[in-house]
């Protein structure tokens, strides 16, 4: 498939045209971010135009939702598979968000690179076309995951339309995310190192999340005032990236397992086999959303609202 070639369209109820890879996954990811919300952070943005940063921005949904939720933000989209990144482009530019306007700078940029904890000029990652936002540098990983989607479809008698074939490799370079942000520098923040503030760091990169977050140094995480992350639970990876966002100054969080819904009439099956949490952070001087008495400091519990929360 050439890089430059369309392979579908998407067009919502409200006539919102997007173009896709996958007809499946992209309708999938539609209803998770602009239905479900599923990367909304835990506190509103104190600012009208704040900086968001996007770590596997896939095929610009997230993004186009963002750019919507807040007209005035900027987006700095990180997306390294070619395949992938064509698509995104494409999105953003539809909207005009990769166009400067008449005095002022273009509302998103794209860089073509993967992030980690350790900077490297090739990484082996591989794409899978049946699947595009599952493309990962962490092949096994993903292989145990579809083996346990399929158990867990086959027992409650779906099945997955999708055939499974070769996943293409591609050669990617890695940055880490405290390198990148050393070009950056439009605005003052209120961290105190004159760079701007992280308003929101949205992080989806199928098992690499902890490796973007230790990717950061210590003074840039005071740039950090939320973070939004799908975490992949394995081998300990959920308690060591709470550990981490506490230690940096996030200590307010929000932990969701993902499972299996019903909403407006589309099944989102997410089994909880899956081990998938989404995770938001916020510092606690930008404001809380929970009371204390709901769930006593240092102890976690369910609440009215869905979420366990965790101080």
């Amino acid at each position: 498939m050439a890089l430059d070639s369309i392979v579908g369209l998407s067009e919502t109820d409200g006539g919102f045209v997007f173009e896709h890879l996958d007809e499946g996954e992209a309708e999938f990811l539609y209803e998770e971010i602009f239905g479900q919300r599923c990367y909304c952070p835990l506190v509103p943005l104190g600012t009208p135009d704040p900086l968001i940063i996007d770590v596997g921005a896939n095929i610009g949904l997230f993004a186009l939702w963002a750019l919507r939720e807040w007209p005035g933000s900027t987006l700095i989209c990180f997306e390294p598979m070619p395949p992938i990144l064509s698509v995104l482009k494409r999105n953003l530019s539809s909207v005009g968000a990769l166009s400067a306007a008449q005095g002022s700078e273009p509302r998103a940029a794209v860089a073509p690179v993967a992030l980690g904890d350790v900077a490297s000029a090739r990484c082996t990652f591989q794409y899978f076309p049946w699947a595009p936002g599952e493309s990962t540098r962490h092949p096994q990983e993903a292989a145990q995951q579809r083996q346990r989607l399929q158990q867990s479809a086959e027992a409650v008698g779906l099945v997955d339309p999708r055939k499974v074939g070769c996943s293409q490799p591609y050669q990617c370079s890695v940055q880490t995310l405290s390198a990148v942000l050393q070009m950056l520098g439009r605005r003052p923040g209120s961290s105190g190192s004159g760079l701007p503030d992280i308003d929101l760091l949205k992080i989806d990169v199928e098992g690499d999340e902890e490796g973007v977050m230790k990717g950061l140094t210590e003074v840039d995480w005071l740039r950090v005032q939320q973070v939004v992350v799908e975490v992949h639970d394995v081998h300990g990876r959920l308690e060591r990236i709470l550990k981490l966002l506490r230690a940096m100054g996030l200590t307010v969080l929000q932990v969701q397992k993902e499972r299996p819904s019903l909403r407006h009439g589309y099944v989102n099956f997410v089994p909880e086999s899956l081990e998938l949490f989404n995770v938001r952070a916020a510092r606690p001087e930008i404001g809380r959303i929970n009371d204390d008495s709901r769930v006593p400091r240092g102890a976690s519990g369910s609440c009215a609202c869905g979420f366990r929360h965790l101080r």
